[in-house]
Parts: structure tokens; C-alpha cells; sequence
């Protein structure tokens, strides 16, 4: 399999954990030219980073990978926070209660479940049961918690902020 010229794209970097169409992740693991976009970043592995890489180029170069879903905007550099993942940078300066840090990346604790509670992404980086386990355990408590309003009543919990998806550029600007 040869390379694919990098003149045809512009390679970017994001976030490893992406929500994407059901159809974006068909064409991911059948199509020949994405098959070959992943075999050439495993070989320059030592050059970019294939699980920052992948995700990010194929969703913004739409012209030439054309995929249900592929972003038409420009390029989202330097937001502090991801649409999907709720995650607290050191590099922004935002303080981290537990005080613990891995990759640059605040472990979460009690002091972030206000946040987190009222945050509209759909998941949290980095929770770990053994760094505040009591935190831990409220945070899965009120997802439960969510889980049974939202069975019970048949719609989404009052904390569900569904305009944040709907008015996000991500959500409409796509193919």
C-alpha cells in the first residue's frame, strides 16, 4: 500500500474520543482511502501521533475524504473544552481540586462535581475511582440518578442541555 501524497490534505490534531455518525465510522474501517490515511500514520508514528491524528484529519479535510459528518468549519484550535469530554487542562490554568495531575490532565474529584454536573459534554476525563473514591461514587449515583428520571419520565433529564449540541457549529456545519 503506498502513501497517500500529503499535498492533498492538510494534516490536523485533536482529540482522541470523538462522537461521530454511525456512517463516519463505516467509512473509517471500509474505506480504502481512510485504510490507507491509518496505515501511513502508523508508519510515521514516530513523526505525528496516529490516535491524535486520524480522527481530527479525516473529519477536517471533507474534500478529500468525503464522509457523512466530516466538519465544513474551519479547523477548532485552542478551545478549552472539547464538545464531547469534559476535561480540566493544566494549561489553562483552571484549578483542579484533588491538586492531582496526569498527562496534563487534572484527575477529578469533589471539587469538579458541581461542574460536572452542569457541564452539557456526555463524558469526563479523567475520573479515577482511587483518587477521591467517595466523589467517585456520588458522580455515579447521580448518573443513576439521571438514568431513572430519564426512564421513568421519557424525556431527558433537566440538566441534559440539548441547545449546547444543537447550536454547536459541529452539529450543523458537517456534510
Amino acid at each position: 500500500m503506498t502513501m497517500i501524497p500529503t499535498p492533498q490534505f492538510t494534516w490536523y490534531k485533536g482529540p482522541v474520543h470523538v462522537i461521530v455518525r454511525r456512517e463516519f465510522v463505516d467509512y473509517m474501517l471500509n474505506n480504502p482511502r481512510a485504510k490507507q490515511l491509518y496505515n501511513t500514520l502508523a508508519r510515521q508514528a514516530a513523526n505525528k501521533i496516529p490516535d491524535e491524528t486520524y480522527f481530527a484529519t479525516l473529519n477536517h479535510n471533507p474534500d478529500t475524504f468525503p464522509i457523512p459528518g466530516a466538519f465544513l468549519g474551519v479547523h477548532e484550535t485552542n478551545w478549552p473544552q472539547s464538545i464531547a469530554r469534559f476535561k480540566i487542562w493544566r494549561e489553562f490554568k483552571w484549578p483542579c481540586g484533588s491538586k492531582r495531575w496526569r498527562h496534563f490532565i487534572c484527575m477529578l474529584g469533589w471539587a469538579e462535581l458541581s461542574k460536572l454536573r452542569s457541564s452539557p459534554q456526555l463524558f469526563a476525563n479523567k475520573f479515577v475511582p482511587s483518587v477521591e473514591p467517595d466523589a467517585y461514587g456520588m458522580l455515579e449515583l447521580w448518573l443513576a440518578r439521571k438514568v431513572l428520571y430519564e426512564i421513568t419520565y421519557g424525556r431527558h433529564h433537566p440538566s441534559f442541555n440539548l441547545s449546547y449540541y444543537r447550536n454547536h457549529e459541529m452539529s450543523w456545519n458537517h456534510l
